[in-house]
């Protein structure tokens, strides 16, 4: 375990297999070979561990805590959703089951496709997973996940009531997120997209576009491998009507996430604009990146028309 508090977690892994060898029915070995496999992401056998640990003592919160984080990573929600109920009715303080908890459900079935055909299914698993997160800042005003998880719930109700409540909610806490810590680039990228939704409201004339753009630039300066907050950069461009940067934005969240098809939309909509606007460029190109969005998604009703 010093090893483990001190980061070395490969060390970590050697020594707890070694004693767990001699002594294979000990929890603490069982447990803390689970976290230091998770802390090193070999989530598949650290689910093996704690499973072992939980075997052993089946009344213990921080084993089935671990539990539900590795199969949170492995995106086994339902699995994580179990393992985090567990944890929490063995200890009804532990803040981190409960954001765990949240996560789980919030990802859970969560797609596009799910919160527009299925919208009264997902409000039940995002008030479940509101409740969780909810219960972690309780325990934990300054866990700043919970926070970045709320923000994300309040945006995407707004996005599909339009209720300017539930979108200054969602900013209120991306905004207490950063003032945890100012380093999150999803902090940044969930209240940029609030703010890019909100002005969607309004006529362009009234954008606070140096607000937005600011905000996704932080966030992909901090790091963020979020393929959203290019699309998003992409998006504002196309609004201002410089569409060669807007191009770029767009290029750049492919790279990140290749398979998205509607961005190939978006793209598109850029050349045809570049051609209609300025008569730069051929309608070819446009045609070429609707084709490529219908190739990823047959039904993207905007490529199709």
């Amino acid at each position: 375990w010093k090893l483990y508090k001190q980061g070395k977690y490969d060390e970590a892994i050697k020594e707890f297999k070694k004693y767990i060898g001699r002594n294979p029915n000990n929890f603490y070995a069982n447990s803390g070979l689970g976290w230091s496999l998770y802390r090193k992401g070999i989530y598949d056998e650290a689910v093996d561990s704690f499973k072992t640990a939980i075997n052993i003592n089946p009344n213990n919160y921080d084993a089935y805590n671990g539990l539900g984080w590795s199969h949170f990573y492995l995106s086994q929600y339902q699995d994580s959703i179990q393992s985090f109920e567990k944890s929490v009715h063995l200890n009804p303080n532990y803040a981190d089951s409960y954001n765990g908890l949240g996560w789980g459900y919030y990802n859970l079935n969560f797609t596009e496709e799910y919160w527009t055909s299925k919208f009264d299914e997902w409000v039940k698993n995002s008030d479940n997973a509101k409740n969780a997160l909810e219960n972690s800042i309780r325990l934990n005003p300054k866990n700043v996940w919970s926070h970045i998880g709320i923000g994300f719930l309040y945006q995407w109700k707004g996005r599909k009531n339009n209720s300017i409540a539930d979108y200054e909610a969602s900013k209120k806490a991306f905004e207490k997120a950063i003032e945890i810590d100012d380093k999150i680039a999803n902090a940044y990228n969930g209240l940029a997209w609030t703010n890019y939704w909100i002005s969607r409201n309004k006529p362009l004339s009234l954008w606070n576009f140096s607000q937005i753009i600011g905000l996704f630039e932080k966030a992909i300066n901090l790091g963020s491998l979020d393929h959203t907050a290019h699309e998003g950069l992409g998006l504002v461009y196309l609004r201002m009507g410089d569409f060669n940067r807007s191009l770029y934005y767009f290029e750049e969240a492919l790279k990140l996430e290749p398979d998205h098809g509607h961005i190939y939309t978006l793209m598109a909509i850029n050349y045809y604009r570049l051609k209609t606007d300025y008569n730069y460029g051929t309608y070819d190109k446009a045609l070429e990146m609707f084709n490529k969005a219908l190739e990823h998604d047959p039904n993207d009703l905007y490529a199709l028309t």
